[in-house]
C-alpha cells in the first residue's frame, strides 16, 4: 500500500494539471506539486485554505453557485467550472476545473478537482477574435505542457481512474513499441475511434507520415535519457480519414529498477488554434501581397516613429530601403513638421484617420540618404491609417504616399495653357464665342465680340443665338446640325444684330470643341463691314468699267464689224469672178466667226454687270438670248425647284457661261429643233441640264475647245460635267456644282 501511495504521489507530482482534494467546506486537503508551476504556491501553503481565498471576488459567486448546483445535480464528475485564481505574484490566472464528488467514498472522502491553467487559451481566443480588426495580428502560441503521471497501483486507484477518465485532454499510456495500453474517453473523441478499436492500433498507425519521423526521433532521445520529456505539434488521422492537429506531451515512466516501463502521453486537440493560425498566416500573406504590389508608397511606423516596413513603391519613390531607415525617427523629420504633416500623423496615433493634402517634398530634406541627388522635389499626397489592436489601442500607423508630381505638372501645364489661351482669346482682334449647341445659348465671349456687338460679357452670356443672327430659326438650326455632323464648317457671311438694333456684316467659321466635359461650338466672327465697303466700291468701279467696255464694243467694234460683214456680202453678190468669190466667202466666214466671238464677249461683260439679279432671272435672260440667236429652235427653261434668291457671285457667272456654251453648241452644231434647260437644287448642289434633240455624236471622240473649256470651269467650281450623247439621239450636258460655290452667302 505504501508503495502504491508513493507511485500515486509521483504521478501527481508529474502532472501539469493541478489536482486537489477538497473537503465539503471547500478547504484544500491535498494539492499536487504542479500548483507551484501554475499559481506559484507551494502545496503546503494551500492545505487548510479554502477555494474562496484564491478565487477572484468577481468570479466567486458564480463559481460557488456552479459548484453547489453541480454537487446537487451531478451523479458523477461535472464541470468544467472556470474562474480566475490569484497567483502568488498578484496576477490572475484562468483555471478550468473538473470536479468529482467522492465525499461518500471511504478511500477519498472529499471532492477531487482537476484544474488546468487556460489563461493562455483565453488570451489566444481573444487574439483570434480580434484577428480581423487589425492589419497585423500576432497570435501568441500557447503551449500548454501537460504531463499526467498516472499509476494503476495502490489504494488511490479509484481516484486516479476518475482523474484519468475525466481529464479535459486526451491521456494515454503507450507501450515502448507504440501500442496503446490505456486511453481515456477524450482521446477517443479526438481521433474518432471507439476505445477497443484504438487499443488495437499503435500511435504510428494514426500519425501523419510527415510528422512520424520527428516523433520517433524525440522518442529515441527520451528512451536514451537525453531528455526527460518532449512536446510537439503533430497530426493524427481520424477514423473517417480527416486530419486533426494535436499538441503532444510525452514523459517516460520507469520501473523500480530504473528501466523504461511505458510512456504517458497527453494529447490536446489544437485544430481550432491551427485554423486560427492558418487564417492569420493567410491574412498576413494577403496583407503583404497587397502592400507589396500596391502602386502607392507605404510605410508602417511604430508609435515611437521607427519604420517597421516599407514596400517596393516606397523604395522606388524615395530611393530608400528599410535598412536605410533603421535608425531614423520619422517623428523628428524636420520637413514633416514644417509642412504640417506631423499633425496628421499624430492624429493617426490618436486613432483618427487623416488625409494629407498634396505637399511638395524635397527628397533630400525629407529622408536620409539623398545627399547629392539632383532630382527635383516631388509632389506627394498622403494618407494616415491607424492600426489598432483588440483593445482598441493604436499599435502602428500606416503612412501612404501617392506620387502626384506628374499630375501637378500636367495641372500646371494645363493652367499655363489656359492662361495662354485666355491671353490669345482676350487679345484676339476677331470676335469669339462659345455656344451650347443643345440650348442655343452663348456660354462665353471675348472682348472683341463684345465691342463689335455693343454688349457686355454678362449681357451676352446666356443669350440665344437667334437673338444675334438675322436669319430664320430653321436656317440657324440647320447650320448648327451640319457643324455638329462635320466638326468644322466655314459658314460664310452673316448679318449680326447689335445691341442698338443695327446690323453688322460678319464672316463666320465654327468648330466643335471640348469644353467643360462636353462638346460646344466655338465660333470665330470677323467684322466684314470695311471689307464689304471696299468690295462694294471696287465692284461699282468694275461694273462701270465693264458697262463702258461692253457699250464701246457693242456700239463701236461690233457695229463696224456688222457693217463690214454686210458690205462683204454685197460685194459677193455683185462679183462674178469665181476666184475672188472664194476669197470673199472665206473673209465673210471669218467676219461671222469674229462677230460671234465679239457678241459672246459683250454678253459676258453684260452678264457680269447683271450680278445683282437673282439666279432664276439670269437663267431666264440666258434662255431668252438663246431664242434670239436661234429663231428656228424651240429653247425652253424649266426650274424644277426653288433656287437661292440671293444674287450669285463669280461662281454663278461661271455656271451661266457653261450653260451658254452648251446652248451655243446645241444651236450651232447639233441641228436641234428643240433645246430644254432644266435647273434644280439637289441637297447642297446645283444641277443644270441642257438637252437637245439634235444629231448627237459618239462619246469619247475628239472634243472641241468649247467642251474642254466647260469641263475646266466645272472643275474650278469643285463640280463635275457629264455629257451623254448617241448619234441620232441628241445630247444631254449635265453640270453639278456645290451651291456654296455660286459665290452668294452660304444658306445653311
Amino acid at each position: 500500500m505504501l508503495r502504491a501511495e508513493r507511485r500515486h504521489g509521483a504521478l501527481l507530482d508529474k502532472a501539469l494539471d493541478v489536482i486537489s482534494l477538497c473537503s465539503a467546506e471547500n478547504a484544500f486537503l491535498y494539492v499536487s506539486p504542479s500548483v507551484e508551476d501554475v499559481l506559484g504556491y507551494a502545496p503546503e501553503e494551500l492545505v487548510g485554505t479554502t477555494v474562496s481565498d484564491l478565487v477572484h471576488p468577481d468570479d466567486l459567486a458564480a463559481y460557488v453557485r456552479e459548484v453547489i448546483e453541480g454537487m446537487r445535480e451531478a451523479s458523477g464528475p461535472f464541470g468544467p467550472v472556470t474562474a480566475r485564481y490569484r497567483h502568488r505574484d498578484g496576477s490572475w490566472r484562468h483555471l478550468e476545473t473538473t470536479l468529482n464528488v467522492l465525499l461518500d467514498d471511504p478511500e477519498v472522502g472529499g471532492v477531487v478537482c482537476v484544474s488546468r491553467d487556460v489563461t493562455g487559451r483565453r488570451r489566444l481566443e481573444e487574439e483570434v477574435r480580434g484577428l480581423n480588426e487589425g492589419l497585423e495580428g500576432e497570435v501568441a502560441r500557447r503551449t500548454a505542457q501537460l504531463e499526467a503521471a498516472l499509476d494503476s497501483l495502490g489504494e488511490s486507484e479509484e481516484r486516479f481512474r476518475a482523474t484519468f477518465e475525466q481529464a479535459a485532454v486526451g491521456v494515454a499510456h503507450v507501450g515502448l513499441d507504440g501500442g496503446w495500453l490505456r486511453v481515456n474517453r477524450k482521446l477517443c473523441d479526438i481521433v474518432g475511434y471507439r476505445r477497443e478499436e484504438l487499443l488495437e492500433k499503435t500511435f504510428q498507425d494514426i500519425t501523419h507520415p510527415e510528422d512520424l519521423g520527428a516523433d520517433l526521433n524525440q522518442l529515441r532521445r527520451l528512451l536514451a535519457g537525453e531528455i526527460g520529456t518532449y512536446s510537439m505539434e503533430k497530426r493524427y488521422f481520424r477514423k473517417d480519414g480527416s486530419v486533426v492537429w494535436i499538441n503532444l506531451t510525452v514523459s517516460l515512466v520507469r520501473g523500480d529498477s530504473g528501466e523504461p516501463a511505458y510512456l504517458i502521453a497527453v494529447i490536446e486537440d489544437i485544430s481550432r488554434r491551427k485554423r486560427a493560425e492558418e487564417a492569420l498566416r493567410a491574412s498576413e500573406m494577403r496583407f503583404r501581397t497587397v502592400i507589396e504590389q500596391s502602386p502607392l508608397s507605404t510605410q508602417i511606423l511604430s508609435p515611437g516613429g521607427r519604420t517597421l516596413r516599407v514596400n517596393r513603391a516606397f523604395t522606388e519613390l524615395w530611393g530608400l530601403t528599410l535598412e536605410d531607415l533603421a535608425h531614423y525617427n520619422m517623428l523628428e523629420d524636420p520637413q514633416l513638421v514644417e509642412k504640417g504633416v506631423m499633425t496628421h500623423i499624430r492624429k493617426g496615433f490618436a486613432g483618427e484617420a487623416a488625409a494629407i493634402p498634396p505637399i511638395a517634398y524635397d527628397p533630400e530634406q525629407t529622408l536620409p540618404g539623398r545627399s547629392g541627388n539632383e532630382e527635383p522635389g516631388r509632389w506627394v499626397r498622403g494618407f494616415v491609417y491607424p492600426v489598432k489592436d483588440e483593445a482598441g489601442e493604436v499599435r502602428e500607423v500606416v503612412l501612404v504616399h501617392e506620387d502626384v508630381t506628374e499630375r501637378k505638372r500636367a495641372d500646371e501645364s494645363l493652367r499655363e495653357s489656359e492662361e495662354r489661351y485666355r491671353a490669345v482669346v482676350e487679345q484676339s482682334a476677331e470676335g469669339l464665342y462659345l455656344l451650347d449647341a443643345r440650348t442655343r445659348r452663348v456660354i462665353e465671349t471675348n472682348p472683341s465680340l463684345q465691342r463689335m456687338l455693343g454688349y457686355s460679357g454678362d449681357e451676352l452670356e446666356g443669350m440665344e443665338l437667334y437673338d444675334l443672327i438675322e436669319l430664320p430659326r430653321e436656317e440657324v438650326d440647320a447650320t448648327l446640325r451640319r457643324i455638329l455632323e462635320r466638326g468644322h464648317r466655314p459658314i460664310g457671311e452673316r448679318r449680326y444684330r447689335r445691341k442698338d438694333g443695327s446690323l453688322v456684316d460678319v464672316e463666320i467659321s465654327a468648330s466643335v470643341i471640348r469644353h467643360g466635359g462636353g462638346e460646344v461650338v466655338c465660333a470665330v466672327v470677323r467684322d466684314a463691314t470695311e471689307r464689304k465697303r471696299v468690295e462694294t466700291a471696287l465692284r461699282e468701279v468694275r461694273e462701270g468699267e465693264r458697262k463702258r467696255v461692253a457699250r464701246d464694243l457693242h456700239d463701236g467694234a461690233l457695229q463696224d464689224l456688222t457693217y463690214a460683214l454686210a458690205e462683204a456680202q454685197i460685194v459677193q453678190s455683185l462679183n462674178d469672178n469665181s476666184e475672188l468669190d472664194g476669197r470673199i466667202t472665206d473673209e465673210i466666214e471669218a467676219l461671222r466667226s469674229t462677230e460671234r466671238r465679239l457678241r459672246a464677249a459683250v454678253y459676258d461683260l453684260r452678264l457680269g454687270g447683271e450680278g445683282g439679279r437673282p439666279l432664276a432671272e439670269l437663267l431666264e435672260a440666258l434662255v431668252e438670248e438663246g431664242r434670239r440667236m436661234a429663231p428656228g429652235c424651240d429653247v425652253r427653261l424649266v426650274l424644277e425647284s426653288s433656287l437661292p434668291e440671293a444674287p450669285p457671285g463669280a461662281g454663278g457667272a461661271e455656271v451661266l457661261r457653261v450653260l451658254r456654251e452648251a446652248l451655243s453648241n446645241a444651236r450651232r452644231h447639233s441641228g436641234a429643233g428643240r433645246v430644254l434647260v432644266a435647273v434644280r437644287a439637289e441637297g447642297d448642289d446645283l444641277v443644270a441640264e441642257v438637252t437637245d434633240d439634235g444629231r448627237g455624236f459618239v462619246p469619247g471622240g475628239p472634243t472641241g475647245v468649247g467642251l474642254n473649256s466647260m469641263r475646266e470651269r466645272a472643275v474650278a467650281l469643285s463640280g463635275s460635267l457629264e455629257v451623254d450623247s448617241e448619234p441620232g439621239a441628241g445630247t444631254k450636258v449635265r453640270l453639278r456644282v456645290p451651291l456654296r460655290r455660286l459665290g452668294a452667302a452660304d444658306h445653311g
